[in-house]
């Protein structure tokens, strides 16, 4: 993520390259997995988006999709394109990664570096993925540790990375270091959670489908945005999940809903000295992600965001996270009855340095 203000890169041989990957796969030719309804409009959204609001040329656009005349969202061309993204990376360059479509999650291997403190690595599906068992899984798709081999590790230092994960069980889907202290928002319990159904009285929608799979379910009335008022503040106190933030303490006074303002131990890190990545996911590492194809307005991750970047392409990132947070919950709120919020959806942001939330969006 490109921020403001940036500390100054190291010296450069060549004008700045401003690159980007976009996939989107709604599986209408798997046998295995639920078809999504939503992920190929996202991608013609937010290329439009990125080329009339932060300067993408379109020749520097890679697109894959699952359809008739496109690059096929298989295994082996997103390793290829991920690759080829990144491929000559040097200092002031930009990279976007999005991805919409389906992710599991599976055990980590006891040969792996232990990452994940709930132990299973997250799993983006392919259109060719397979995932009837756990090898076959990881096999034919492709786990968090090789997602952050192919598009973290070969960035040198002065290079950003932006990506944009539409998916389920996505927080730390490129296994990035920090993926609980960027001002983690969650859906809590007791109050907070009276608060959010107080405000959104919307009644009457049929509950949201989910699946083992980890589908991104539908829904079948227009929804509504919340107001802002209602989540000033909230915050989350739960579990971390990832090394570089196992480190964490509460500090504040408690809130509604027994929620307290988390802070990572780790200070804040120069990003000249490494590759400034961050990752804005759709959901939590336990949770799953929703599409309603019938709200104009917004009927998933990615649009609620576009429309909330379309209104000011440079919030700061705090604000950010607090505005998707927002709207996210009064879509759901107004799909599913207070019972079934106990496993909310809740955007969350990651990065390998340790993020400084008040800084300004410069561009995805």
């Amino acid at each position: 993520m490109a921020i403001d203000p940036r500390p100054a890169v190291v010296r450069r041989t060549r004008a700045p390259k401003k690159k980007a990957l976009l996939i989107g796969i709604t599986y209408t030719d798997s046998k295995t997995q639920k078809v999504l309804n939503l992920p190929h409009n996202d991608v013609k959204q937010l290329r439009q988006f990125l080329t009339a609001f932060y300067g993408y040329s379109d020749q520097d656009i890679a697109i894959l999709l699952d359809k008739p005349g496109e690059m096929q969202p298989t295994a082996s061309n997103i390793r290829q394109q991920a690759a080829k993204l990144v491929a000559g990376a040097a200092p002031g360059d930009h990279f976007f990664f999005f991805y919409a479509g389906h992710s599991v999650q599976v055990p980590e291997l006891s040969t792996e570096e232990h990452t994940e403190l709930d132990g299973l690595d997250e799993v983006m599906v392919p259109s060719d993925g397979l995932t009837t068992n756990d090898k076959l899984t990881r096999k034919s798709c492709l786990v968090d540790n090789e997602l952050k081999r192919l598009l973290v590790n070969p960035l040198p230092e002065g290079c950003t990375m932006m990506a944009v994960l539409d998916t389920c069980h996505s927080a730390s889907l490129l296994d990035l270091d920090h993926d609980q202290c960027n001002g983690r928002w969650s859906c809590g319990m007791g109050g907070q959670m009276l608060s959010f159904h107080n405000a959104h009285q919307h009644r009457g929608s049929p509950p949201l489908q989910s699946t083992k799979a980890g589908v991104r379910p539908s829904v079948s009335r227009k929804l509504e945005f919340m107001q802002d008022s209602v989540f000033a503040g909230h915050r989350t106190t739960s579990i971390p999940q990832h090394r570089a933030c196992a480190r964490l303490k509460h500090t504040g006074a408690n809130m509604p809903g027994n929620i307290a303002i988390r802070r990572c131990e780790s200070p804040l890190t120069d990003p000249s000295h490494m590759a400034l990545v961050t990752c804005l996911s759709a959901c939590k590492d336990d949770q799953i992600t929703c599409e309603n194809v019938n709200d104009k307005t917004g009927g998933s991750f990615t649009e609620r965001l576009l429309n909330i970047l379309r209104r000011d392409p440079h919030p700061r990132l705090e604000d950010l996270m607090k505005k998707i947070y927002v709207s996210i919950h009064g879509m759901l709120l107004d799909a599913q009855t207070i019972q079934q919020l106990n496993n909310c959806q809740d955007p969350q942001m990651s990065s390998e340095t340790k993020m400084d939330m008040k800084a300004y969006l410069q561009t995805l």
